[in-house]
């Protein structure tokens, strides 16, 4: 099998300047330039048929910061640029992952033509006009960026030195909307219908319409899909007043998005969701139930911790696997951003919400937002800048991915007194990848 086959890549493409036609998958701003994911489908106006590939197109082109995922263009005079396989380690596994396989470099604003501009739809135009009144309510860069993401799911203007400040605090998955958002939009309408009725179809029912609208609202990314489908489950076994298993729950989610589309099991964004909740849902009440503490104050914060620890222990293996490096620090910034994150929503959506009915209210709203996520992004770039409390150069390679995950499960599904062989079998896989390291570092 050749890469080509593999890669599923016409033969008859070579790095020359060529014309190609393709559709436009996700557009992100990286720095001065746009990044854009594009498929292509036509190369020298010869279609390509079942064997389209993908490739990204950095540019700095100011036409291309209007285009949005689904519309053609047409890219004319370019150069297809195999990938380097001397590259960062990193990016070389997220652009097999994402199956990309040329790149392209322009500048120049000639050779590109927008073909199939998308007609305004009703959710585009509201998505345009939230976005419009984030702006005239938050005027610091890095807190509106931080708005935008939480609220819409728009992540573009996340500047690369605030995503690092994120990131290595291991604070970055607060950006990604997920079940805390979905949850929030879910309770809004659901509470507030419990004043006109008590019937739990009505109420289950328009509260899942209105999440459904948020959720394609925000593009629909698998976190966000994730919490939907968990969520739509657990209200249809409420409306049928069937007790359900959370980890079941979860599995029909899966599922439910596999079926979607298969190749979502291979994305970054959805393994690391679902082991987050896996591990949240398995070891957050084990590891709470280690210490007994008596204050309320330092038992809250401990059970927050005990969210972010469960988290990272669904998601290390993958973490070390794909970026190679590990924060240290999540537990302090899992004490600043989690109880932050519910306050900065509520402040957010309260603040554009009004913005239409009483511009006073709303302004007051996003300038105490706006401290509060001033104040969030102090402390962590403080933490970020202690260098020891974040560890790169980690590595996992397959073997001791499967390896960890094996007995991640295994743990997962044992009884919970059995404290003695968890312990021997924690000790053996120790073991087993210290033997590993051994052959990696002597080459034997």
């Amino acid at each position: 099998i050749t890469t080509e086959m593999f890669y599923n890549i016409p033969s008859n493409i070579i790095e020359s300047n060529i014309n190609i036609k393709a559709e436009v998958i996700d557009i992100k701003q990286k720095g001065a330039r746009n990044r854009v994911m594009l498929k292509v489908t036509e190369v020298n106006k010869q279609s390509c048929f079942n064997l389209e590939f993908y490739a990204l197109l950095y540019t700095s082109c100011n036409r291309l910061e209007s285009i949005k995922p689904g519309q053609t263009i047409k890219l004319t005079n370019i150069h297809l640029q195999g990938l380097n396989k001397q590259a960062n380690e990193v990016y070389l596994k997220w652009l097999k992952q994402k199956k990309v396989t040329k790149l392209i470099w322009e500048e120049n604003c000639l050779s590109f033509t927008i073909e199939s501009p998308i007609e305004s739809s009703f959710l585009h135009n509201q998505r345009e006009r939230i976005i419009h009144i984030i702006h005239q309510l938050y005027e610091v860069e890095n807190t509106r960026a931080i708005i935008e993401a939480l609220i819409i799911g728009k992540k573009n203007n996340i500047n690369n030195n605030l995503r690092t400040i994120y990131t290595k605090t291991g604070a970055i998955h607060i950006l990604a909307i997920s079940g805390l958002h979905v949850g929030l939009v879910f309770m809004i309408p659901f509470f507030l219908l419990n004043q006109i009725t008590t019937k739990p179809l009505y109420r289950y029912s328009f509260s899942l319409l209105v999440v459904f609208l948020f959720v394609l609202l925000t593009g629909g990314g698998p976190s966000v899909m994730r919490a939907f489908f968990m969520l739509m489950t657990f209200s249809i076994g409420k409306m049928l007043t069937k007790q359900t298993s959370i980890y079941n729950v979860l599995y029909f989610a899966a599922l439910i998005l596999v079926i979607i589309d298969y190749q979502v099991l291979f994305q970054i964004g959805f393994q690391l969701s679902f082991m987050a909740v896996f591990g949240i849902i398995s070891f957050q009440k084990r590891i709470s139930d280690i210490m007994n503490i008596k204050n309320k104050i330092l038992e809250y914060a401990w059970k927050l911790n005990t969210v972010s620890i469960a988290a990272q222990l669904g998601t290390i293996g993958f973490s070390l696997f794909y970026f190679n490096a590990f924060p240290l620090s999540f537990p302090l910034s899992g004490i600043i951003v989690i109880p932050l994150a519910p306050l900065i929503l509520i402040l957010g959506f309260s603040s554009v919400a009004l913005f239409p009915i009483n511009l006073y209210v709303a302004e007051f709203l996003a300038g105490l937002n706006n401290g509060i996520i001033s104040f969030q992004n102090k402390v962590l770039t403080w933490l970020s800048q202690i260098d020891w409390l974040y560890l790169d150069k980690l590595q996992l390679d397959q073997q001791e991915l499967l390896l960890y995950y094996i007995f991640f499960f295994w743990t997962v599904y044992t009884q919970k007194n059995q404290v003695f062989q968890k312990l021997i079998v924690g000790l053996i896989f120790m073991l087993i990848f210290s033997i590993i390291e051994f052959f990696k570092l002597t080459g034997l």
